[in-house]
């Protein structure tokens, strides 16, 4: 700001000085044109497992074409537990669940999960556990609002018209899940469980029926979504919810030996 003597300016005003200076001065971050890209590589290293107890492996970092000139950064981190990086994030890891029906589960998952883990190590606290338990409210009733009439689930249930066989099946495990913690309505379970069936095929197998808008939720099987793929996956949530259709159970497994699934999540499934 700079006064000024002109009357033109400051009117009828009294001006004490002209000239007079007075001004803020703060730094400003630059960032370089462009957007960040981040590329993670987990190694796991167990020495005893290597001759003379020592681990090598070689990574090629390769860097794009278009690169920033000086904007490339690599870091290396150690951790003796596999679970290291993801419970020293607890912040991130345990959040209120929001969004349509495929990103409240992917917030809503997590927390019974982080839930499980400090239990089983000893380390939960009541701080955590208040916070987890009030996620895990806010999400089931707020998934609640993407069921359809029929007990499925959709990312957007107003404007799907059908709901998704992934989505469901990744509701049900969940939903099964987190039923130690808070209360979890078991018609709602069963609702979902009987839609699941009566989509399935008579070779037993499980459609990819309906639609999933944020494909990454699906993990390993977002690749290639074979009848192998989808019914292992779907047989899972089954099996975890503890159904009691064995019927249904003994038709999917017939369905696997008929259509193995070929790529490594699946089979692990």
């Amino acid at each position: 700001a700079e006064t000024t003597s002109k009357s033109s300016v400051c009117g009828n005003s009294t001006v004490s000085k002209a000239y007079a200076r007075d001004a803020i001065r703060k730094p400003l971050e630059i960032e370089a044109e462009g957007f960040s890209e981040e590329k993670v590589i987990n190694s796991l290293i167990c020495p005893a497992d290597s001759s003379n107890n020592v681990y090598k492996t070689s990574v090629i970092l390769k860097t794009p074409s278009d690169l920033i000139p000086d904007s490339a950064r690599a870091y290396i981190d150690f951790d003796g537990n596999i679970l290291g990086p993801a419970i020293n994030n607890l912040d991130n890891l345990v959040s209120l669940p929001t969004g349509c029906g495929e990103q409240n589960m992917v917030k809503f998952t997590p927390n019974y999960l982080v839930l499980d883990y400090l239990k089983h190590i000893g380390k939960l606290t009541e701080d955590i556990k208040t916070k987890v338990i009030r996620n895990l409210h806010t999400g089931y009733q707020r998934e609640l609002t993407y069921r359809h009439g029929d007990g499925s689930f959709s990312a957007f249930v107003t404007s799907d018209e059908e709901g998704s066989m992934f989505l469901t099946a990744f509701v049900l495990r969940s939903f099964y899940e987190a039923k130690k913690y808070i209360y979890i309505d078991d018609d709602v379970l069963k609702q979902m469980e009987d839609w699941i069936v009566s989509k399935q095929r008579n070779n037993g197998c499980f459609p990819n029926y309906g639609e999933i808008v944020h494909i990454d939720i699906e993990g390993g099987l977002k690749e290639k979504k074979s009848n192998g793929s989808i019914t292992a996956y779907v047989l899972t949530s089954l099996v975890i919810s503890n159904s009691t259709n064995s019927s249904a159970i003994n038709k999917a497994f017939n369905c696997l030996q008929q259509n193995p699934p070929t790529n490594p999540y699946s089979q692990l499934l």
